[in-house]
């Protein structure tokens, strides 16, 4: 046999025994492509959870500072305001306040007295004094008028009525001894919004006024 041939099955029979001792070439191969992949799926779903963790973070950061930075509201007010009141209407609904048995023969004399309350629970008052005192009358409009401090931190605005019928001898309370109230001032009243009330509950007299803040 020639030096050639030899060589020639010498590099075959190598070749034999080495793919012998490695049953599969392209096992190697393969298995490194799926841990390529393996390692790429979890970056990436990594990645996906901290983006949509910063997203998540971001969205709620970006929602409460949007809530805090809101103005806020107080059920009281948070600064001292002046109160316009005036009254503006009498009736008298029931007869024999002097004796005369009509609806005309009252004298009648009209105050109120308005409370400012905290919430805590203090409490002040201011009166507005005398706003009509008429003789024999049976009815009365117009506007009278009278302005009020009022203090800050109130919360509720409570109107009481007094009205009294002047008699020669001695006064008729014809009072309903009820008060109007209104609550969280602070937030439901804006400047100039004007509250009509009026004495519903009393029986001897229509009585109507309105007031707002400023």
């Amino acid at each position: 046999m020639s030096l050639f041939l030899k060589f020639f099955f010498c590099a075959v029979t190598f070749s034999f025994v080495a793919c012998s001792n490695n049953e599969n070439p392209f096992e190697s191969v393969e298995d490194n492509l799926e841990q390529s992949i393996s390692e790429n799926a979890k970056r990436s779903s990594s990645s996906y959870r901290s983006s949509s963790s910063s997203s998540y973070q971001s969205s709620t950061s970006s929602s409460y500072q949007s809530s805090s930075s809101s103005v806020a509201l107080f059920d009281y007010l948070t600064t001292s305001k002046d109160m316009k009141f005036t009254l503006t209407y009498y009736k008298q609904k029931s007869i024999g306040w002097d004796d005369k048995n009509n609806y005309t023969d009252g004298d009648p004399i009209i105050s109120f007295t308005v409370y400012f309350i905290q919430p805590n629970g203090i409490k002040t008052s201011a009166t507005t004094g005398v706003l009509l005192n008429q003789n024999d009358i049976g009815e009365w409009s117009g506007t009278k008028t009278v302005y009020l401090d009022v203090p800050a931190f109130t919360d509720t605005i409570k109107v009481c009525p007094k009205v009294i019928d002047e008699d020669v001898l001695f006064n008729d309370d014809k009072s309903s001894n009820y008060c109007y109230s209104r609550i969280n001032v602070g937030r439901t009243l804006v400047d100039y919004e004007v509250l009509y009330q009026s004495d519903d509950k009393n029986s001897y007299c229509i009585l109507e006024w309105e007031w707002y803040l400023y």
